[in-house]
């Protein structure tokens, strides 16, 4: 999940775009996603951010050899389609949004299409995923990637500074690892354990790297999403 020697930055995007990748093939919708983000004060949601950053540098890097082989990697189904369609982002004015003009992004109802489709192929049962589960999981599975950066090395400090410049988010909107009380960390890790019994492949790497670093720790004041 994390590597030494890898930018963090990426690295935590990475595991930003992945879990809004699989929470699409599990039901969101991209533009809503996005929103539930934006309400909670993010200048943008991760599809926008990867629509500005080309699809195929948000590709790079990713083990995709195996996309479709593995459950923990059937959230790149959808990405790898919209590389193979051509729809890269705004710098050719489609990606996971339309820009028509090279202006503002458009809502495009073939991404959902395609979505679904996939997920059809793949036997993947789809659900109706909430603003509220949208952002508790993609802060979830941020604030670990964190946890993993500290855990080689890393102040908290500096690490929270990363995941708001990584994802383009207030202040808050994950929260600060050195003041955090035991309640706090305690409270993470109940959220955590829930989604590990849905899906283990996904969330069991998460939690690892919540405990190593939860280990380490004597806890301090704040309360997680308030």
């Amino acid at each position: 999940m994390t590597g030494r020697g890898q930018d963090p930055v990426a690295l935590l995007r990475e595991v930003w775009f992945r879990t809004a990748d699989r929470l699409v093939i599990e039901g969101a919708a991209p533009w809503e996603l996005d929103e539930a983000l934006e309400a909670a004060g993010l200048a943008m949601g991760p599809f926008e951010m990867m629509d500005g950053i080309g699809l195929d540098t948000a590709w790079a890097g990713r083990d995709h050899a195996l996309a479709a082989a593995a459950p923990e990697r059937r959230h790149l189904l959808v990405s790898r389609r919209m590389l193979g369609d051509g729809r890269l982002g705004r710098k050719v004015g489609v990606g996971w949004y339309r820009y028509p003009g090279g202006g503002g992004k458009v809502i495009d109802p073939l991404v959902e299409d395609n979505i679904a489709e996939e997920a059809w192929f793949a036997r993947l049962p789809r659900r109706e995923i909430g603003d509220v589960e949208v952002r508790l999981q993609m802060r979830l599975a941020l604030l670990c990637a964190a946890a993993g950066l500290v855990g080689e090395g890393r102040t908290p400090q500096d690490v929270d500074a990363l995941c708001r410049e990584a994802v383009k988010a207030p202040q808050g909107f994950v929260p600060a690892l050195a003041g955090m009380d035991a309640a706090a960390v305690q409270e993470v890790r109940a959220d955590l354990a829930g989604f590990c019994a849905r899906t283990p492949e996904v969330w069991e790497p998460l939690l690892a790297l919540w405990d190593g670093w939860r280990a380490t720790q004597e806890g301090c004041t704040a309360r997680p999403f308030d």
